[in-house]
């Protein structure tokens, strides 16, 4: 990622912002990463990662190999909520 996009997510940047404003530009940042190592629910992805407090969210961004683990993490999470979602027919 640019640097200039790790700037828009720093402390300083954030804490000038709303709660959701400050939730809208992490994902912004998010996004694009999320989409590289799960693109197919990058979205879902990315929701679940902006429950986390922001400074956690902002280590994710500064550590690859953090945020890919924990991308790992939360699909495998989606994954097993959807068997349970089909286990109690609940499907769409």
């Amino acid at each position: 990622m640019p640097s200039d996009d790790r700037e828009d997510v720093s402390a300083a940047a954030l804490a000038e912002l709303t709660p959701e404003q400050r939730k809208a530009r992490l994902g912004l940042a998010l996004l694009p990463l999320v989409q590289e190592h799960q693109p197919i629910l990058a979205g879902h992805v990315t929701k679940a990662l902006l429950k986390l407090d922001d400074d956690e969210v902002r280590a994710l961004l500064a550590d690859d190999a953090r945020l890919e683990r924990k991308i790992d993490e939360v699909t495998t999470e989606l994954a097993r909520q959807d068997v349970r979602r089909e286990d109690l027919g609940q499907v769409e």
